[in-house]
C-alpha cells in the first residue's frame, strides 16, 4: 500500500521535482490511504550499540499492517 501511494505520486508528479513537494504528495496518498503516519520523526541513533549524540531524522514512519 505504501510502495503503491509512491507510484502514485510519482506517475502524477514525474520526474524532477524538489522532495518536499515529493513528500506533501506522498503525506496527502498516505492520509487519504488512511495509513497513520508521522513526518520528519527523530529517532536515536545507535552504532555499536552506543547512543550517538547524533539528530537524525527520517522522512516518515508509516504504519505497516
Amino acid at each position: 500500500m505504501i510502495i503503491g501511494c509512491a507510484l502514485r505520486v510519482h506517475r502524477i508528479i514525474g520526474p524532477g521535482v524538489y522532495e518536499n513537494v515529493y513528500a506533501e504528495c506522498l503525506a496527502y496518498e498516505l492520509h487519504e490511504s488512511g495509513l497513520a503516519f508521522e513526518r520528519e520523526k527523530l529517532v536515536p541513533l545507535v552504532y555499536k550499540g552506543v547512543l550517538l549524540n547524533a539528530k537524525y531524522y527520517v522522512d516518515f514512519v508509516v504504519e505497516t499492517g
